[in-house]
């Protein structure tokens, strides 16, 4: 658990919140569904009165049900751009250079100018939780690609380079893998519709899912 832990469980909070409201609504239309069903089962003697009664229900629930579907998960989506807008800018107020954070062997290493895309990976790795040698290393990286007569390394070096100096880290990534789950877990990323049926089922998937990644963010 790191010290940005709140805003991943402000997402859970928001997913939980959502999901109730979603699932709420899709079992009362099930059961309005049924309710109609039922009523339009009767046999001689019934009052049509049921009827009507079943079909005023069915009426209010799918209203209900096309009111909250058009909204919880836009509203969602929403709050956690906001959330993560929020988490990137303390990211960065915490990734304000640190000449202690120096780890001076690396830092002399890519001074030579003889690394390969390989060890710059491998350092982006190692200082993943350490902004300010990822700035170093962000730096060096992007010198590096300058040098190369190779277009591969070049793109692999500037690739590195961007990695690092975007400032989202090992946090950032975080966050966008937990956001990939609540989109698998809810309505979807916009590009894959789901049935009703099928968001009801996966979202109740999300505490299994995400759970351990909101607890140790």
């Amino acid at each position: 658990m790191s010290e940005f832990n709140i805003f991943a469980k402000r997402l859970d909070e928001a997913f939980r919140k959502s999901r109730s409201e979603y699932n709420a609504a899709f079992h009362a239309l099930e059961c309005a569904r049924q309710a109609s069903r039922d009523a339009n089962a009767w046999t001689p003697g019934d009052s049509e009165a049921r009827i009507d009664c079943a079909a005023v229900g069915l009426h209010d629930a799918e209203a209900t049900f096309n009111e909250v579907s058009a909204r919880v998960w836009d509203n969602f989506k929403a709050t956690r751009r906001t959330i993560r807008a929020e988490l990137e800018q303390a990211v960065r107020a915490a990734n304000i250079a640190n000449p202690d954070a120096i780890d001076n062997n690396a830092l002399e290493l890519m001074k030579t100018g003889v690394l390969s895309p390989a060890d710059y990976s491998a350092f982006m790795e190692r200082f993943d939780s350490n902004p300010t040698m990822l700035k170093l290393v962000g730096h060096y990286a992007a010198e590096a690609a300058k040098t190369t007569d190779s277009r591969r390394e070049a793109a692999a070096l500037n690739a590195i380079a961007l990695d690092c100096q975007s400032g989202e880290g090992a946090v950032m990534r975080a966050w966008d893998s937990i956001s990939a789950i609540s989109d698998s877990c809810g309505d979807g990323d916009g590009y894959r519709r789901k049935s009703p049926g099928v968001i009801v089922s996966m979202s109740e998937k999300w505490d299994d899912l995400a759970g351990e990644a909101v607890e140790n963010f």
